[in-house]
């Protein structure tokens, strides 16, 4: 893969109570309240800074798993930082940017954070050489995991080039200076192309994602299928959004196809889509009302709106298309140990946070390639 990228599994979220229907929402919280405690490492500090920003921000962190979701990050941060090659400023880098998450108000996406945006250093190993994640190389650039030409199943690659400008960036990093952005190409297929960084934008400026635009703006696109938008400030109520960092606090998304900066609903109260609903709710198909989600172990009923799984996502069966055939029960998966067969194609089952299904195995812990 290009770089070893870390991203927290969605595992559940904490319930809150409403007096009335409506709600002020957490969204422009600081304090990272509900999440979970770290030792004082900065692995555990990253792993811990994500959930909270993520019960603040959205929800989707069961406090029944959150605990050992950061310990078992910590097992995987520990080893990868033993890696040839890996950039020495990688525990401090990884802290500064759990300090700048916690800090961060919901207006302010992950990806706008500079503590952060620019991840963690490319590491020192030179181009051909054998590497498990992009973080080991120069370059940035690993061609194991995601990024190798079986999709991703096998665990050691070789440092890769640099991608030139204006060049096909979907197997590669890009040069220095360069981002690997996403459009649409004129056979309407996604392309993923190098093209010049240029600084975040005040609002007005040109952009292709909330990356673009100065903290806290966000990239407003005029059509969902747009290719690029303009940067624009949190929205005042009735302003358009697409996800809730578009809206002043307290103010969040809501509306579904319209969607629109205002109060949230709380739960217990009338709601037509999900997004109506305040941070750690969800739209109940049957009583349109919002409800706090709920959370199932492996071979649980599971809807995937607000009856969700502890570990991994609900395996909910193909919708029939039917509006009115009411909620789609499906099952939680079996989570399969570190170590033991897996197979990527089976949604019945999925490896542990943060394993991943390479060469058919679970595995947490990156290759040590020689």
């Amino acid at each position: 893969m290009k770089r070893y990228i870390f991203s927290l599994i969605s595992v559940s979220v904490l319930a809150a109570s409403f007096a009335a229907c409506s709600s002020s929402s957490s969204n422009g919280s600081t304090s990272g309240d509900g999440g979970p405690t770290s030792s004082g490492d900065a692995c555990s500090q990253y792993a811990a800074a994500n959930n909270a920003y993520t019960i603040k921000c959205s929800g989707g962190i069961d406090p029944a798993q959150s605990n050992a979701n950061v310990a078992r990050f910590k097992t995987l941060c520990d080893a990868l930082e033993k890696l040839n090659g890996i950039s020495t400023t990688f525990d401090s880098d990884i802290g500064a940017c759990a300090a700048a998450i916690n800090a961060a108000d919901c207006t302010t996406a992950v990806e706008q954070i500079p503590e952060c945006n620019a991840g963690i250093p490319n590491g020192t190993l030179a181009t051909g050489a054998p590497c498990a994640s992009g973080l080991q190389c120069s370059s940035g650039g690993c061609s194991a995991g995601a990024q190798d030409a079986d999709g991703g199943s096998t665990n050691c690659g070789t440092c890769q080039d640099p991608v030139a400008d204006g060049k096909d960036c979907s197997a590669g990093p890009c040069v220095t200076g360069d981002t690997c952005s996403l459009s649409i190409d004129s056979s309407g297929s996604l392309a993923e192309t190098c093209t010049k960084q240029a600084a975040p934008a005040a609002v007005g400026g040109s952009c292709g994602g909330d990356s673009d635009c100065l903290a806290p703006n966000h990239c407003n696109f005029a059509t969902p299928d747009a290719a690029t938008g303009t940067c624009a400030a949190p929205g005042a109520a009735g302003a358009s959004c697409s996800a809730n960092q578009n809206c002043s606090t307290p103010l969040v998304c809501t509306g579904g196809d319209t969607e629109a900066c205002t109060t949230a609903v709380a739960a217990g109260c009338t709601c037509a889509v999900s997004s109506d609903c305040a941070v750690g709710t969800a739209c109940d198909t049957t009583s349109l009302k919002c409800a706090a989600f709920t959370y199932g172990k492996p071979g649980a009923t599971c809807d995937g709106t607000i009856a969700l799984c502890s570990q991994g996502q609900c395996n909910t069966p193909t919708s029939s298309g039917d509006a009115d055939a009411g909620p789609v029960s499906g099952t939680c998966p079996t989570i399969i140990a570190d170590g033991q067969a897996c197979n990527q194609d089976d949604s019945s089952t999925t490896c542990d946070d943060y394993a991943a299904c390479l060469n058919s195995v679970c595995t947490l812990l990156p290759a040590t390639c020689n």
